[in-house]
């Protein structure tokens, strides 16, 4: 895991990496997640984004060149469908995702193009956990799943090997804001976690 945050009352990533995560706007955690309430799960926080210049940063690491393989996760609570839920610098091809317009969601080298996208969006005012996952670059080994369900399978073959700050909840370029709450945002390298149809654990 080399990134892990919206998780806590305060806003830190709680990885072994310990980066430093920077908070723009009014971005603020709040005891509202998919998990219920504090009192019957200690993780039960997520962080709200009002979709007017709010996000979190964090600087540039090693961690965020995911490379060939990689998993990158959460649970969101949309209450729009646009923005950025995660990027690397927006002018870098790092890895980025959320909508690419108010029917489609994906995948994108940030800056470059959207690489694979689904009109499965997520649905609004709800929790909805969200994974992009990549097994090789070869054909068909790059993933996005739902709530546990494969909406998209294809090829994504970007390097990925930016190490500028990753973004949560908007663009590195204040635009793409998001409207809603992630919670548990975690992007793992090296790992492909999920292979097929899976329950997300809650």
């Amino acid at each position: 895991t080399r990134l892990l945050v919206c998780n806590r009352r305060t806003v830190h990533d709680m990885s072994p990496n310990y980066l430093d995560v920077t908070v723009n706007g009014d971005a603020a955690a709040v005891n509202f997640s998919p998990f219920g309430n504090y009192a019957v799960t200690p993780n039960s926080y997520s962080v709200a984004f009002d979709g007017s210049g709010d996000r979190l940063t964090a600087p540039s690491s090693a961690s965020f060149a995911v490379g060939t393989v990689f998993t990158a996760e959460m649970w969101i609570y949309p209450m729009a469908s646009a923005g950025v839920l995660c990027s690397s610098d927006v002018a870098a091809g790092g890895l980025q995702i959320g909508w690419q317009n108010s029917t489609t969601f994906g995948i994108a080298a940030s800056g470059v193009a959207w690489r694979l996208t689904t009109a499965s969006i997520p649905t609004l005012n709800t929790w909805s956990h969200i994974a992009a996952v990549r097994s090789g670059t070869g054909s068909n080994q790059t993933a996005i799943y739902i709530n546990g369900a494969q909406v998209a399978l294809g090829t994504v073959s970007d390097a990925f090997t930016t190490t500028t700050g990753e973004n949560i909840g908007g663009a590195s370029d204040s635009t793409a804001y998001y409207t809603g709450l992630i919670s548990n945002l975690r992007i793992t390298k090296g790992q492909a976690l999920y292979t097929t149809t899976f329950t997300p654990s809650t």
